[in-house]
């Protein structure tokens, strides 16, 4: 299916520019569920210095243009691509073709914060290409056509949806940013990991193992699960950890010498930093004989 293709399917279904508005609360900047399809030209269509007060993430259709930031970068668009507006962040989005057609949708900014602090979405790229995947432009317009009829109570649903779309285009972002080869690296990192979580393993253990130097490889695992190695095998190793408790065959002792922790009170300090919880708390809380 070519992207003109694509792009004629979503005009044949509109016909017409057509938006939903819809509030979550009364406070409009943290409530708000917006979504709609919009066909521009270069006379009326570009944005200049606009600052918003809430997230748009806009999939572009058809047409060509350039995002420029506030500080005078210029980023092509074209399509494929998934503008990300930010509250508070101005810029501009300049058309250059008579052809522009676009899908959008907009969340509250205190929801997009939250979501952007855990690396769900990409704050530091205004200008996401995720490519024309079929599967994400059909969840866009199932979005826009529920959002549409929901009722009140319904509303709440859809939110978890918007951000889902916006974490997919996301994740196809970083996907095609990303090598076949560096893609096999990380499948045998993360496949190493699990494989010797009960172990101290470090993070150059596993660089040396996918056949990488150090550094080169903290960059390119932290740049595509935005997470550092080395903080990810702490993660799964507390994660390891609960499972161990939860079954509640062996003592807190034990499980920190399973896990490779020098004593328990190590293992315990560090379960507490990351949970909230002591081990023993933990036990107490889930595990029921």
């Amino acid at each position: 299916m070519t992207k003109m293709n694509i792009a004629e399917i979503v005009y044949n279904k509109f016909k017409h520019n057509e938006s939903h508005h819809r509030t979550l609360s009364d406070n409009p900047s943290l409530g708000i569920l917006f979504s709609g399809y919009v066909r521009k030209n270069t006379a009326s269509g570009s944005h200049y210095n606009y600052t918003p007060n809430e997230y748009h993430g806009i999939f572009i259709l058809s047409g060509e243009g350039i995002y420029q930031t506030d500080e005078g970068m210029e980023i092509p668009i074209q399509p494929g691509d998934f503008i990300q507006r930010f509250p508070g962040k101005t810029h501009s989005t300049i058309i250059t073709s008579n052809d522009w057609s676009e899908l959008y949708l907009s969340i509250g900014s205190h929801i997009y914060r939250s979501f952007a602090e855990i690396y769900v979405f990409a704050p530091d790229k205004p200008v996401l290409s995720p490519g024309h995947d079929f599967e994400l432009i059909q969840q866009i317009l199932d979005y826009h056509a529920r959002l549409g009829n929901a009722n009140r109570i319904e509303l709440p649903l859809l939110l978890s949806e918007a951000t889902a779309i916006i974490a997919k285009a996301t994740y196809l972002d970083r996907i095609r940013r990303t090598t076949t080869d560096e893609m096999n690296i990380l499948a045998m990192s993360i496949q190493y990991i699990e494989a010797n979580i009960t172990h101290r393993l470090s993070v150059e253990e596993v660089a040396a193992h996918v056949n990488m130097g150090y550094e080169k490889f903290r960059k390119l695992f932290t740049k595509q699960y935005r997470i550092s190695p080395g903080n990810y095998i702490l993660n799964r190793r507390i994660n390891t950890a609960q499972k161990m408790l939860s079954a509640g065959k062996l003592s807190i002792k034990e499980i920190a010498m399973e896990l490779g922790y020098p004593d328990s009170y190590s293992f315990s300090k560090q379960f507490k930093k990351l949970t909230g919880h002591t081990p023993s708390q933990f036990r107490h809380f889930y595990y029921h004989e």
